[in-house]
Formats: structure tokens, C-alpha cells, sequence
């Protein structure tokens, strides 16, 4: 299904030795995160500039703990977004703008955007054709918001 689908071409899927992480992806940038502990912050920004299109990026964020921010913001389009978070009380904003988008989360803990707490949980997605995937753990409301046309949206919380 999708989900397993952008699983695989975030890399977060398990893939045989010598696999290549994200078969398939064109000539952008890549940017791969990962952290352990408490308190950490991570930022991925990709767009156009300085002479590059801002088109087939990769961003993927790993983080293992609690009180975690993560950040990631794309323009463009055929950009991929995987974040996997394992912890209670971590924080996501994430902005793509742009088409052919797609977005992957997956998440074990609890507390995630918790209402009172400094943790945002916060995915926005403009444009055309985008694509969000969530899967994992996760009781809280928190915000997605998605605009334009051909958007597609997968949300599958099990209880903790």
C-alpha cells in the first residue's frame, strides 16, 4: 500500500545488504538525521536556490528520546520527507510546498504535540499530487492541513 511504498523510498524500510537506501530518487539533495538522547533539535530546509531547482530532495530525520523538535521544510516538487520518531513528547513541524510531494512519519511513543506542552506536531502540504503518510502510535489531536488539488492522505494511529 502506500504506506509500505514510501517506507521504502525514505529508506526507513528494512532493505537487504547492499541495497541502495532510496532507489529511484533523482539528482537532488539528500539530508539524513539521526539522534539519540533528550532535547535534541533537528532542521532540514530544501528548496530552490542559488541554481538548484528544488526537485527530487530527500530529508529524513530519525530521532530516539524524548523532547525531541523536529523541523523539515521543502519547495519544489518530487521532494520526500521521512521522519521516524521513537519517545515520548517529541515535536514536528513539517512544510512542503510544491507537487509530487510525499511525507512519511512513523511514530512510537506518546505525548506527541501534546496540548500544554512546548511539542508542536504540525504537517502542511500545498500544492499538486502530494502525498501524507502517518503510521504509529499516537491519541493526541494534533494539525494537518493539506491544499490543492490530487492530495492524498493515509492516517493509521494504533492505541499505546
Amino acid at each position: 500500500g502506500p504506506a509500505s511504498d514510501v517506507y521504502k523510498r525514505t529508506g526507513l524500510a528494512p532493505r537487504p545488504p547492499g541495497a541502495p537506501a532510496v532507489p529511484g530518487m533523482g539528482p537532488g539533495n539528500r539530508a539524513c538525521v539521526g539522534q539519540r538522547g533528550t532535547g535534541n533539535t533537528a532542521t532540514v530546509e530544501q528548496g530552490p536556490g542559488d541554481g538548484i531547482p528544488g526537485e527530487h530532495n530527500l530529508a529524513v530525520i530519525v530521532q530516539d528520546g524524548s523532547y525531541n523538535a523536529t523541523t523539515i521544510r521543502q519547495r519544489g516538487r518530487d521532494n520526500l520527507a521521512g521522519i521516524k520518531l521513537v519517545g515520548n513528547s517529541n515535536g514536528i513541524t513539517l512544510e512542503q510546498t510544491g507537487r509530487g510531494n510525499e511525507y512519511l512519519l512513523d511514530f512510537t511513543g506518546s505525548g506527541l504535540g501534546s496540548t500544554g506542552s512546548s511539542t508542536t506536531h504540525q504537517v502542511s502540504q500545498f500544492g499538486r499530487n502530494n502525498q501524507l503518510v502517518q503510521v504509529g502510535e499516537n491519541s493526541m489531536p494534533f494539525n494537518v492541513r493539506q491544499r490543492g488539488d490530487g492530495m492524498r492522505m493515509v492516517i493509521r494511529h494504533r492505541p499505546q
